[in-house]
């Protein structure tokens, strides 16, 4: 099956669209991050929780990003 540019704009779609939620996560994440090390003291189970979530998230978009290819994958 060859892989035409409306089925590839569809995959690009499906990713995208699995990423953003991911990485406005990510973002908000990394801007309480950045928050709490301007002259606040920071709580190490914030910071320990923080990491957590990124590292879950991450986890997440590479489970996403894996699909994504298998999906294309089954396309072709």
């Amino acid at each position: 099956m060859e892989i035409t540019p409306e089925i590839q704009a569809a995959i690009d779609e499906a990713v995208q669209s699995a990423k953003s939620g991911l990485q406005a996560k990510n973002q908000e994440l990394l801007d309480k991050v950045k928050k709490l090390q301007k002259g606040q003291e920071i709580d190490p189970q914030v910071v320990i929780d923080l990491e957590s979530q990124l590292d879950k998230l991450k986890d997440e978009l590479s489970v996403s990003q894996k699909q994504a290819k298998k999906q294309q994958k089954t396309l072709s």
